[in-house]
């Protein structure tokens, strides 16, 4: 913590900065001195002694001499070694990740059950997990051949084997998780039920669904909802690659089709009745674009839901300074939206067509009876789609209102 020392005794002393010494040399000197002792112990054990080194030369050499004068001959097998350590063998880390990438809750279970048998520390195990899902989502990312991930060649080439079927932004979404609720397991009475718990919740997570794709198909049928009183109608699933995905081709959820209107003519426009005059070409052009028409088209990209209230009413333009429209039949919530928005929207209308712009409201009142029973009918399909569904079950959430 060379931060907490004064820069006054900083200034007059030699700093030597210790870096992290690699796996791979930590194992073959160990694997040297061993040799140099007269022991013959395995591979695979020098590799756990050297990951449970963390970088440290001094550490590593510690945990050998524990092992070495624990032996009572000069061969040691692995078993040895994992009792001598007190710590779990990285096979139990991957039976755990097959476990949640196969959906199999009741072997998970099972695995938890033999961990907490062999007297290993949960919470230590449960820092190893997040540590084996970092590794996942470094070579699914960076490849087998990164040094970002500190374990042997071997389990790299087990672990990419497995990442192959895997998308990059499942394996993110389990580390997120398992950093999310690594507080609550730290910190609980029951390590043992927390980490089944968590575990558990692993299983919920869909590797073909992402979040940002389910948000956009929510917004995508709340629109259509909005804009279809009657009722949704969905067309047939189609398949979809997922993106991040080499291997795996999955169904995707339908997206919701908006029942399409019957094209209604739409009504001559004021200015369009009245006679043209003789003028120049110049001047036509100018006065066919100061017309409702286009003004409607002027707003629609920046008030879309203005757009159409208005599209479906004739303005009244008598002449005068100002543009009188009626709407009839108009909800609550539309009124609500359109007063936010009025003062801009007169403003555009002076500017456009230099005529003032009065907007009259009249409430719906009728067919209300059927509009209830629409708006029940729309309700309900809203609730039970796949994909509202898929998306309560991910952030454990409840509709609250439509």
């Amino acid at each position: 913590e060379v931060h907490k020392i004064p820069a006054t005794i900083l200034s007059r002393c030699q700093r030597h900065d210790l870096g992290r010494i690699t796996l791979t040399s930590i194992l073959d000197h160990l694997e040297r001195l061993s040799q140099q002792e007269g022991f013959d112990i395995e591979r695979k054990s020098l590799e756990l002694i050297a990951q449970e080194a963390d970088g440290s030369i001094r550490d590593s050499l510690s945990l050998l001499d524990r092992v070495l004068s624990s032996a009572p001959s000069g061969v040691i097998d692995h078993k040895s070694v994992l009792e001598s350590l007190g710590i779990l063998d990285r096979q139990m880390l991957h039976d755990i990740s097959s476990c949640v990438f196969e959906n199999n809750g009741a072997k998970l279970i099972e695995s938890i059950e033999i961990i907490n048998d062999s007297g290993i520390d949960l919470k230590k195990y449960y820092s190893d997990l997040i540590e084996h899902f970092r590794n996942f989502c470094v070579i699914k990312i960076c490849g087998k051949e990164s040094s970002a991930a500190n374990i042997p060649n071997s389990e790299k080439e087990k672990i990419y084997l497995t990442a192959l079927k895997l998308s990059s932004n499942y394996l993110t979404a389990i580390l997120q998780k398992l950093l999310t609720e690594e507080t609550m397991v730290k910190y609980s009475s029951h390590s043992k039920t927390a980490i089944e718990a968590v575990l558990l919740r692993l299983l919920e997570i869909n590797p073909g669904e992402q979040i940002d794709q389910i948000i956009l198909r929510l917004d995508t049928l709340a629109k259509q909802v909005a804009g279809s009183p009657g009722g949704v109608q969905y067309s047939q699933p189609i398949a979809q690659e997922i993106p991040g995905n080499d291997m795996i081709n999955e169904q995707v959820l339908p997206l919701p089709k908006t029942p399409r209107p019957n094209p209604k003519p739409e009504p001559p426009m004021p200015n369009e009745i009245l006679e043209k005059p003789t003028v120049s070409d110049s001047q036509t052009a100018k006065t066919e674009e100061k017309t409702w028409i286009n003004f409607l088209k002027k707003i629609e990209k920046s008030f879309p839901f203005i757009y159409a209230l208005l599209s479906k009413t004739t303005p009244n333009d008598d002449g005068k300074d100002e543009i009188v429209i009626n709407l009839k039949e108009c909800t609550a919530f539309d009124q609500k939206r359109l007063a936010s928005k009025k003062s801009q929207l007169k403003e555009l209308c002076k500017d456009f067509l230099n005529k003032q712009l009065v907007i009259n409201v009249t409430s719906k009142t009728i067919s209300l009876n059927n509009n209830i029973k629409n708006e029940t009918k729309a309700k309900h399909a809203a609730r039970s789609h796949p994909l509202v569904v898929d998306a309560q079950k991910m952030f454990d959430g409840q509709i609250i209102n439509l």
